[in-house]
């Protein structure tokens, strides 16, 4: 499989994350031993991005500082002064790089999804004749608040607003964050605008949607999300679960093996059990969860939760 370009969507404001988030920026907390934005790019080299942008708002200068130390290959970054959405971004993207044609592929910069590689190549292919084409999510409507996407013979139709009266007690389709975009067919824009009123604009717009069959989906989009999914992440080693995240993971060298304590369920220097401990952060200070677990009870919950520097976001284990 071959795509021109990857947009990573990193220009948040951190305000998911908890009081970490206010000074360590989302794209660069850490997954064991990689940075979410290292696994988003290798990701998107795997996928066979040429050409990897990311864009920035919330402490954009300790993101560049990152960067500075990795070896990146054809990565580039896109500071927003002001914050774009998803609409926007992209807009700014094509215009500041004088993108005039391919296909570019937009991924949030906190999620991971992998299914059939059909699809992938079923999706280029249309790519390459339509404006757009979306990658579905099923979600069960008893847990999750998102929107729903209507579709017609598999073009986008409507955006049903989520409600617990129509979808609280069904699975329906909601935007998983994944698109791929035909450059040539966008139009030009600029300014904050949403990626539905733009470059997915289904009233102007063929946009189709497709759905896996067989998804896996990570979102690690607020510290409950984060902390819920490297916990899943961790356990999935111990276990040895087949899950093509951790394969994933295995094959890009996101654990140190030496360091794992299959006794205690701890991660890193730090003999206690259920810890994780990743260490520096891109040369900052400790970064650590503490992880509870059905089968260690004896772990207090209070203490539940993850620590970087003087700072600790309590997690609830209700997850």
């Amino acid at each position: 499989m071959k795509i021109d370009y990857c947009l990573i969507l990193s220009a948040g404001l951190g305000t998911r994350m908890g009081n970490i988030g206010k000074v360590l920026p989302k794209p660069i907390w850490p997954i064991f031993e990689k940075s979410m934005l290292e696994l988003q790019y290798l990701w998107a080299k795997k996928m066979g991005c040429d050409k990897v942008f990311i864009n920035t708002h919330h402490l954009h200068l300790k993101i560049e500082n990152f960067l500075k130390q990795k070896d990146f290959v054809d990565l580039e970054t896109i500071h927003e002064e002001t914050l774009l959405n998803t609409g926007g971004a992209l807009y700014n993207l094509k215009k500041k790089m004088n993108l005039k044609k391919g296909i570019i592929l937009i991924i949030a910069g906190d999620q991971f999804y992998f299914f059939e590689n059909s699809i992938w190549k079923r999706a280029i292919e249309i790519a390459k004749k339509k404006p757009g084409v979306l990658f579905g999510l099923t979600v069960d409507g008893s847990k999750n608040f998102y929107n729903e996407l209507c579709l017609n013979s598999d073009l986008l139709t409507k955006i049903e607003k989520y409600s617990q009266q129509i979808h609280g007690k069904r699975t329906y389709t909601t935007y998983s964050g994944l698109s791929l975009v035909n450059l040539e067919m966008l139009e030009d824009g600029e300014g904050p605008v949403s990626f539905f009123d733009s470059v997915a604009n289904f009233n102007e717009k063929d946009i189709s949607v497709l759905i896996p069959k067989n998804q896996e989906y990570w979102d690690l989009g607020t510290n409950e999300r984060y902390y819920r999914s490297i916990r899943n992440l961790f356990e999935g080693l111990l276990r040895r679960k087949d899950t093509d995240f951790l394969k994933f993971c295995l094959n890009n060298k996101v654990f140190d093996l030496s360091k794992v304590s299959e006794e205690i369920g701890s991660y890193g220097d730090y003999e206690k059990a259920n810890f994780l401990n990743f260490g520096k952060v891109a040369k900052y200070d400790f970064f650590a969860l503490m992880k509870g677990s059905s089968e260690n009870s004896f772990v207090n919950v209070n203490n539940l939760g993850i620590y970087y520097r003087d700072i600790f976001d309590h997690i609830t284990d209700r997850l």
